[in-house]
């Protein structure tokens, strides 16, 4: 967490009018890991808003780009590492302390 290893923050899955918000929270919470314990889609319902980059190209999310710096998935689970950063109307003005670590599970 921001202030010990033991704070968390429990949040639904992004939906496409908040996933720029989560990560505007990922960055400004400084959080290093991210764990997503549903899919997109199950039962064929939308559960959550597919909020990261398909391919190493970075996005930009509002005024948040991520860029995918490594993936490994396997058949129950997914490991994908993100560099995250805040842009202006110029260069990067902040990045986080280092990638970040999302582990979707499933």
């Amino acid at each position: 967490g921001y202030n010990s290893l033991q704070e968390y923050i429990a949040t639904q899955g992004p939906l496409p009018d908040t996933r720029n918000d989560f990560w505007k929270m990922i960055l400004q919470q400084k959080s290093q890991v991210v764990v997503m314990l549903t899919q997109c889609n199950e039962k064929r319902r939308i559960k959550c808003d597919h909020y990261w980059p398909f391919t190493t190209e970075p996005v930009t999310y509002g005024d948040i780009t991520v860029e995918m710096v490594s993936e490994e998935e396997q058949a129950d689970w997914a490991l994908r590492v993100f560099r995250v950063s805040h842009v202006s109307s110029g260069p990067v003005t902040e990045e986080t302390t280092g990638p970040k670590s999302f582990i979707h599970c499933w």
